[in-house]
């Protein structure tokens, strides 16, 4: 006899821990956009690249989730020849 299998739930994205921050650490930036941290961080490097970001401090970075909101729609193509909408405002 057959199982069935549950049903995955998949909860809604929470931009924040319990806190209620409306900042996200790099961390939380990454696991939002399904990027890599170390990615995160080197587009920090990178004028133009990447996301915008604050400093908090000397050291803390953090996001907002409207720019890395803001930022994903910037990246919305047509087709894997197309530049990101961003870039082509530029040239």
């Amino acid at each position: 006899m057959k199982r069935r299998r549950k049903p995955v739930e998949v909860p809604a994205p929470v931009p924040h821990e319990a806190n209620d921050s409306p900042f996200l650490l790099p961390e939380q930036a990454a696991k939002y956009l399904h990027l890599d941290v170390g990615t995160l961080a080197n587009w920090r490097m990178v004028p133009g690249k990447g996301p915008l970001f604050r400093k908090h401090g000397h050291r803390r970075v953090v996001y907002t989730q409207a720019a890395l909101d803001d930022w994903s729609a910037q990246q919305e193509r047509g087709s894997t020849s197309e530049k990101p909408k961003a870039q082509e405002a530029r040239a």
